[in-house]
């Protein structure tokens, strides 16, 4: 798909309810991705949850799995775990 229009998007729509079919993700010119947004600010920009069945990954390689929490219930040698797989990955 393509266009010449400035600032033009890419939208996609599903169903129909009272006012009209419903738009549920927008890909706009400068490469934002809206699902349930119109007007995504961001890469990726979701209005709901979303869910991932092994994690999110950041830039700097590591991977989280669970939320955290106030009350860190994880021992130090799982820590130390964590840290020497960690910089084995960066190796």
């Amino acid at each position: 798909m393509y266009t010449r229009e400035p600032n033009s998007s890419i939208r996609f729509y599903t169903n129909m309810d009272e006012n009209g079919i419903i738009e549920r993700m927008r890909i706009t010119g400068d490469g934002n991705i809206g699902i349930g947004k119109k007007l995504p600010s961001f890469k990726l920009d979701v209005t709901g949850l979303i869910n991932t069945s092994e994690g999110i990954r950041f830039p700097d390689g590591t991977i989280q799995t669970t939320a955290s929490s106030s009350s860190d219930t994880s021992s130090s040698s799982d820590k130390i775990l964590a840290e020497q797989y960690i910089e084995y990955l960066s190796i």
